[in-house]
């Protein structure tokens, strides 16, 4: 809240919402279809912004006139079966350079996260996350809940030397 400068409420439920969203009451009143309060800075002005239904925006998008025909990604829910579940996960051949290395530091502390990774292995977000999902892809962690770190399925360094057919170390110098 603190890095937008600007502030947009629609009607709200109670006051205390109204109060969360702008900082000040009034957005519990409003009449809904569109009404909005604009707050920027200390000033507050009551705007009319669009509304449409769910129905309205799919007649405008499928109709034949309008730009955007055929693109069913503009209405506002997603259907799960166009989301790309493991169509971004690399087939092994193109795991990370870094693979190895973190399989090796996930099995050895029996805990993988995001973080765990980037701190160990010195390397950005994006990078962690995608290894991440390609340590999941093997078999070598679990599936993500929440905001907890994952299972590690692979018990031990041998295991993974067995799962993955690498020379692991036994004692790995990356910890």
């Amino acid at each position: 809240k603190a890095n937008f400068p600007t502030r947009l409420a629609v009607k709200t439920a109670s006051r205390i919402d109204s109060m969360c969203i702008i900082d000040c009451p009034g957005a519990e009143k409003l009449t809904g279809n569109g009404d909005a309060l604009f707050s920027e800075g200390l000033e507050l002005v009551r705007v009319q912004i669009p509304n449409l239904s769910e129905d309205e925006l799919s007649k405008i998008i499928s109709s034949n006139d309008s730009k955007y025909s055929g693109c069913s990604y503009y209405l506002p829910y997603v259907d799960d079966d166009i989301l790309p579940h493991d169509k971004d996960i690399a087939p092994k051949e193109q795991y990370d350079e870094m693979f190895k290395d973190a399989a090796i530091v996930v099995v050895a502390m029996q805990m993988a996260s995001i973080s765990l990774l980037q701190r160990k292995l010195s390397i950005g977000f994006a990078k962690a996350s995608r290894i991440i999902d390609q340590l999941e892809h093997a078999g070598i962690v679990g599936e993500m809940t929440g905001s907890s770190p994952r299972k590690v399925l692979v018990g031990n360094l041998s295991e993974l030397n067995e799962k993955l057919i690498i020379n692991v170390p036994t004692h790995p110098n990356i910890l």
